[in-house]
Formats: structure tokens, C-alpha cells, sequence
């Protein structure tokens, strides 16, 4: 018997440079492959299917429609090219809802609206170092970094702790409590489990940042004004001693001990430093091209210089996420602040 060495690649953030552009060929059955829009990219039978969908439940522009389980959007996507403004995607996919931004960032350009930052600046905040580069011209203070493309070796020459992450990504993703590392051997480590894991060849190993950690949400657009919600901090104080950050099962595993002892309250902050932090965030949103909401993430050093950590142009809508948690602090309901970031969309597009 021929044994194969089968490695699990474990989470992927690009699923489909990992299978075989055919995959589904094999998996689903011919009635399956005829009638899944999906797999087949026939957009008649999308149009059909919402000819029937619009006729049989007597849809008009004025209902709101969510598309559950909407895969990559290519229902709610026609629907909002029919002009139903008020059209919700939902799907347990984040591979798939991902690929519904793509589809919905490229619609902008045949003249469906939607809300957030246009491609342009989707692309330019997915890459930590460019948004870091800029910071700098900005003159907004930044964590000092080294980048590791490829199979670049790690120097010897380094500072400790750092930071390792995946250089493009969002949502904590490649982000655990393995990645700040104290010493060589810890870093390699960190290196090896990103590139051999989670399959992320273009790595940031980062001055780990351990002082008190901020965020700045802001709701609006340049041209018709822009609205900086209250500073909330992130408190990490019930946590047991050690280094402090939001991983990735802070976000997305409820079980973890980050997920429950991570809280967010009003900063207790000064006004010079509180004035900093807006001011970057302001001539970021400008100068990336942000659009209707956006959230910035800031952290001290050992220091007490505040620095840029990164810029969320399309950041969580979530009940409980900072910018809920931003918009409570100034006085705004939930409801009201989902309503507020559709009034800058709908003014920007009119």
C-alpha cells in the first residue's frame, strides 16, 4: 500500500487558489449542474429564477428582501440591478460572502449602488503595508515592520516581542495565541505555522505593540461630512497575564476565553492624544478614498506613542461590534446608526 502524506491546509482565506477550477464537475450530480446557477454562471437562468421570485411573491421596490444562504450573490445581485434598494445577503460562507463584495464592488461599475469604500480602497486596505506606507506620509506613527515574501529568510538582527500576521487579510485571520513571538525560535515557529497551515506566503513580522489599544469609527463622506463617533478602548483586564491582542477566535469562536473576557468601553483618554488619533483617522479616510463608514485601530507602544495599528474601510455592522459599540457611546441606537450609514450611501449616490 502507497501511503500519502495528507496535510489539512486548515483556514483559508482563498479557497479557490487551493482546488481545481472544475471541482464541482465531480462532486454534484447533472439535475444539480443544469439548475445551479452558482456552479454554471448562467446568468438567463438567474433572471429566470427571479422573474419567478419577483411574480410570485408580488415584490415591489418598496419591500426589503433578505437573501438567505445567498452563496455569491447572484440573486440579490439582480435583484438590486431591477432596482430593489433595500436588498440584505446573508450566508455562513465567509469564502462566498467574499465573493458577493467582489461581485457587488464590480456591479458599482454597471450603476448598483451599494454601501462602503469602492474597490479601489477595498484592495488598497486588504495589504497592511501599503495602509502602512501611507500612514507615514501622512506623518501618523506606524509599528516598525519587516516583510516576508516567499521563501525570504528571517534576519537575525531583530528586536523582540513581534507580531507575525499574514500581510493581506482581515478579520483576524492567521492570528492566534502563537503569533507574537519573544524570541528566534518562537518567530520561526509563528513563520512555519502561517506559511504551513493557514497557506499565507506574504507575512508581516511586526513590533508587537503592548500598551493600551484604541479604535476610532467614523460615519459619513468627505464631500458632505464626516461624523467621528466617541474612542472606545479595549480592555483586556480580566484576561490572565501575558501578551494581549485580538486573535482570531476572539472573533469568531464563542467558546474562547478571548471571546467572553475581551470588553470594549469609552476611552478615558486625554485630549491631546484623543485629537491624534482623529485627526489620522480623518486624513486616512480622505487619502485611502473611504466611503459612508470606516474604522481605525490604534495602540501604544512601550513608549506611549500612539501608533496605527490598521484601517477597516467595510468594518462589522454586528449588534455588538466596536462600531455599534461607538455608536451607543455617542447616544445613537443600533437601528439608528445602521440607518445613518444607509442615508450617507443613499446621498453619496443620488
Amino acid at each position: 500500500m502507497v501511503e500519502r502524506d495528507i496535510r489539512a491546509a486548515g483556514p483559508l482565506r482563498n479557497l479557490a487558489s487551493h482546488v481545481p477550477a472544475d471541482w464541482w464537475r465531480t462532486l454534484f450530480g447533472a439535475l444539480y449542474l443544469r439548475t445551479d446557477g452558482d456552479v454554471v454562471e448562467d446568468d438567463r437562468l438567474t433572471a429566470q429564477e427571479v422573474d419567478v421570485l419577483v411574480a410570485a411573491a408580488a415584490l415591489s421596490h418598496r419591500h426589503r428582501i433578505l437573501d438567505l444562504c445567498c452563496g455569491q450573490g447572484r440573486h440579490a445581485l439582480e435583484l438590486a440591478r431591477r432596482g430593489f434598494d433595500h436588498v440584505t445577503g446573508l450566508d455562513h460562507s465567509s469564502f462566498l460572502v467574499q465573493l458577493a463584495w467582489q461581485r457587488a464592488a464590480a456591479s458599482a461599475l454597471r450603476g448598483t449602488a451599494y454601501t462602503g469604500a469602492p474597490p479601489s480602497c477595498l484592495a488598497v486596505c486588504h495589504d497592511k503595508s501599503v495602509v502602512r506606507g501611507l500612514a507615514l506620509a501622512l506623518n501618523v506613527p506606524v509599528p516598525t515592520e519587516i516583510r516576508l515574501l516567499c521563501d525570504h529568510s528571517v534576519t537575525a538582527s531583530l528586536d523582540y516581542p513581534l507580531f507575525v500576521k499574514p500581510a493581506r487579510a482581515d478579520g483576524s485571520f492567521g492570528i492566534g495565541s502563537w503569533s507574537v513571538a519573544d524570541n528566534r525560535q518562537s518567530l520561526l515557529a509563528a513563520v512555519d505555522r502561517l506559511k504551513h497551515q493557514h497557506g499565507v506566503s506574504d507575512i508581516v513580522v511586526q513590533e508587537f505593540l503592548s500598551g493600551r489599544e484604541y479604535t476610532v469609527g467614523i460615519i459619513g463622506n468627505v464631500e458632505s461630512g464626516l461624523t467621528v463617533l466617541p474612542i472606545i478602548e479595549v480592555d483586556y483586564s480580566t484576561l490572565p497575564s501575558g501578551p494581549h491582542f485580538q486573535c482570531h477566535d476572539s472573533k469568531w469562536d464563542a467558546s474562547s476565553s478571548s471571546w467572553t473576557g475581551i470588553r470594549c468601553c469609552k476611552a478615558e483618554i486625554g485630549e491631546a492624544e484623543a485629537r491624534h488619533m482623529e485627526n489620522a483617522a480623518v486624513a486616512l479616510f480622505g487619502a485611502l478614498g473611504c466611503r459612508d463608514y470606516a474604522r481605525f485601530d490604534f495602540r501604544a507602544g512601550t513608549d506611549g506613542v500612539i501608533r496605527l495599528l490598521e484601517v477597516n474601510p467595510n468594518s462589522s455592522w454586528c449588534w455588538d461590534g466596536k462600531m455599534a459599540i461607538m455608536a451607543g457611546v455617542a447616544g445613537m441606537s443600533y437601528p439608528g446608526m445602521l440607518q445613518a450609514i444607509l442615508d450617507c450611501a443613499w446621498r453619496r449616490t443620488q
